[in-house]
């Protein structure tokens, strides 16, 4: 986390080894922004390759090396690109309703374009997707099994039960 914190002060670029759902990823970034939410670290990043901004949970960065090949972005950049936020024209929005039990796993674990509301005494997980998140999404609340009661729209649906026959498919075949 220190350096983490060093590097968003020092505005350097770095070279980071990320590990998700067992996978180790490398990315090129410049961290902008460093929070917090339900007791997990956030780092929000430019990821030079994509030219996007991300958001990395900070316990799940395994390494971390400045990249002096490439020049970290202007102050002014930066800000324009924060402001912009995430979300792009072609994103879906979803809620999704989840148990008790489900309000402990979103708390573990969740993210800037997600948030939790009640509705009528329901939980329910508010937010949205980018077109190249589909996979991440329905990988996402694949974790929460029997603790989603309700999703929206359909198409969200749809994924998640194609994901889950997808490994339904794999695991039969081992």
């Amino acid at each position: 986390m220190k350096d983490i914190l060093y590097s968003a002060i020092s505005n350097t670029v770095n070279d980071i080894n990320y590990k998700r759902a067992n996978i180790n990823y490398l990315y090129t970034v410049q961290f902008l922004k460093v929070s917090s939410s339900f007791g997990q670290w956030y780092v929000t990043a430019y990821n030079h390759k994509s030219e996007k901004l991300q958001v990395f949970r900070c316990d799940k960065i395994f390494s971390l090396s400045v990249n002096e090949k490439i020049r970290p972005i202007k102050t002014e950049k930066a800000k324009k690109i924060l402001k912009k936020k995430f979300k792009n024209d072609n994103a879906t929005d979803f809620e999704v309703a989840i148990t008790d039990k489900g309000v402990d796993i979103f708390i573990k674990e969740n993210y800037p374009s997600m948030t939790l509301i009640y509705t009528k005494k329901t939980p329910i997980i508010k937010g949205y997707y980018n077109k190249d998140e589909e996979n991440f999404i329905s990988n996402y609340f694949l974790s929460y099994g029997k603790e989603i009661t309700a999703i929206k729209p359909t198409r969200l649906k749809k994924l998640i039960i194609k994901k889950l026959a997808d490994n339904l498919s794999y695991l039969n075949h081992i």
